[in-house]
């Protein structure tokens, strides 16, 4: 399917509908490519399929995609042999895709290909047999966020600069752990059999159901709970376990071994994951955007380092972000290559 071409018929897919749909595939495959820009549009405005695509994400990416194309023969073949061992299995014969369906996958790869013409049924085989890459890992670079689906379908938003790593399969009842660097927001689903682990270098984070922050920046993680309930582990000796509720924020910094316990507004440590930031201080500004744009910035008067911006400052680009500053502070933005200096007018 073409870029955009009838995307209202996704709004009535079922989940093998998208698991077999080649663009959507693309999507889970090339997750930097074409089909990118549709379907971070579409998904946000249809919230109703937001669980239906999480499982379909979850299924494709389980499967250990090989970047070759088969030839003609080689597709028919394997298609052939999989209608027959489901054929045999269910007492139903399963219908080949067309001339005109395998030319419109013939970008994606041999898995993928497989999919596409006998659909899920053929996911399900490839999970029965353990076809699971050991690892997988995704980074952000400088002034771009990315959403993961991790493989239990929870969601993570990782923020610019950031990396993530975790196992390609996590089986029921085994521990779901994830290695972040940088910050990330997850949104992570409930499951009594597994706790779900988030490891920085300076501590653990142990979660049950929830929604939280987690920003490990400028030698100091901080952790902000927005929903349900975590326990914050810190490294044997120096801190006792730490649960938290809703609005707790703990920030930690591991060569002072100091630990600061407050609460405050969850979603204004959240707006990020949705271009923004509410109600900061021009010195949160700042230093959100020497995170995650790469800039030294340079203040010519310090004290408006703690003046409090009420209402929204849009994250959109770097550039929004300056002008707005440059109206509400009242200075000129003066850019010297990496560094930005902020000059009374």
């Amino acid at each position: 399917m073409e870029k955009g071409r009838n995307s209202g018929q996704y709004a009535r897919f079922t989940l093998s509908d998208f698991i077999a749909d080649p663009f959507f595939q693309d999507w889970v495959i090339h997750p930097e490519g074409e089909a990118a820009m549709f379907w971070d549009d579409w998904v946000p405005r249809h919230p109703e399929k937001a669980e239906m695509i999480r499982e379909a994400r979850m299924l494709l990416e389980s499967v250990g995609f090989e970047e070759q194309l088969p030839t003609e023969e080689e597709v028919q073949q394997s298609l052939a042999r999989a209608r027959e061992i489901i054929a045999a299995g269910s007492g139903r014969i399963v219908e080949l895709p067309s001339d005109r369906q395998r030319g419109r996958i013939r970008r994606i790869g041999w898995a993928a290909a497989v999919i596409a013409g006998i659909g899920i049924a053929t996911v399900i085989g490839y999970l029965s047999k353990g076809h699971y890459p050991a690892e997988r890992s995704y980074a952000t670079p400088y002034g771009e966020l990315r959403t993961v689906y991790l493989p239990d379908s929870s969601r993570l938003v990782l923020n610019a600069h950031s990396s993530v790593r975790y196992a390609g399969n996590w089986r029921p009842g085994q521990a779901r752990e994830v290695w972040l660097d940088g910050e990330g927001y997850f949104d992570v689903r409930p499951d009594k059999a597994s706790t779900f682990l988030v490891h920085t270098k300076d501590l653990t984070v142990e979660v049950l159901g929830t929604t939280f922050d987690i920003r490990n920046r400028r030698g100091k993680t901080e952790v902000v709970l927005e929903t349900g309930r975590i326990r914050v582990q810190f490294p044997a000796g120096i801190h006792g376990d730490l649960v938290l509720a809703p609005g707790d924020r703990i920030i930690y910094d591991p060569d002072k071994t100091e630990l600061a316990h407050t609460v405050t507004v969850a979603e204004n440590y959240t707006s990020w994951k949705d271009k923004k930031l509410m109600e900061p201080t021009v010195g949160e500004i700042l230093d959100y955007l020497e995170d995650n744009y790469h800039k030294t910035f340079i203040l010519e008067d310090p004290t408006l380092a703690d003046k409090k911006i009420g209402g929204v400052i849009l994250l959109d680009n770097l550039n929004d972000a300056l002008f707005a500053l440059s109206t509400v502070l009242n200075v000129n933005i003066i850019q010297q290559k990496d560094t930005i200096i902020l000059k009374k007018r």
